[in-house]
């Protein structure tokens, strides 16, 4: 049972604990009680354990069965605007795949596809994944503000493309998107 109480201590247990430098596993850790959204315990549940804890009105315990308590993971670089895009074959030529992406965006955006619903989806299959922050490369102002709705903590870096001979208006494009990012 998930409570929404925050006081409430979540119990939750799984086939093993891996904390970020695998020590959990090695000591036979299979439980992780969580109060106030900060973990305070890593431990093997015993039996014993687990009968004297059932009798209080404060934890919430969510058996999680085969599977493996992990901590979050942190995806430093998302593009969640072009998530519904696939991946993108890259043939060598960076010049060539970020035309290709940027002609797959436009005609996205030319069928009303709309960079914040795209968002608001993948930041939901993303914290569903066990992803807790993101670094997220926007290509629109809409996928920046989209993903800041999503409540996803991270950052977004607006992608703004001026190579070579494009360079001047590459320059121009990111400070008119700096102006349409002032808040709304």
């Amino acid at each position: 049972m998930r409570s929404t109480d925050e006081s409430r201590t979540r119990c939750l247990t799984g086939r093993a604990v891996v904390d970020a430098i695998g020590t959990g596993r090695s000591e036979g850790a299979d439980t992780v009680f969580v109060q106030d959204g900060r973990i305070e315990r890593v431990c093997r549940m015993e039996p014993g354990l687990r009968r004297s804890l059932e009798t209080s009105e404060q934890i919430d315990f969510e058996d999680l069965g085969d599977r493996l308590i992990l901590p979050a993971f942190v995806n430093a670089h998302a593009l969640l605007d072009l998530a519904h895009l696939g991946p993108r074959p890259y043939g060598g030529d960076f010049v060539s795949w970020a035309g290709g992406v940027a002609r797959a965006r436009a005609e996205a955006e030319q069928a009303g596809v709309s960079p914040r619903t795209v968002v608001a989806e993948a930041a939901q299959r993303s914290l569903a994944e066990g992803i807790c922050a993101v670094g997220d490369i926007a290509g629109t102002e809409d996928a920046v503000r989209g993903r800041l709705d999503t409540g996803l903590t991270g950052r977004s870096w607006l992608e703004v493309f001026g190579l070579g001979a494009r360079e001047s208006r590459g320059v121009e494009a990111a400070r008119d998107r700096l102006d349409d990012l002032r808040p709304e």
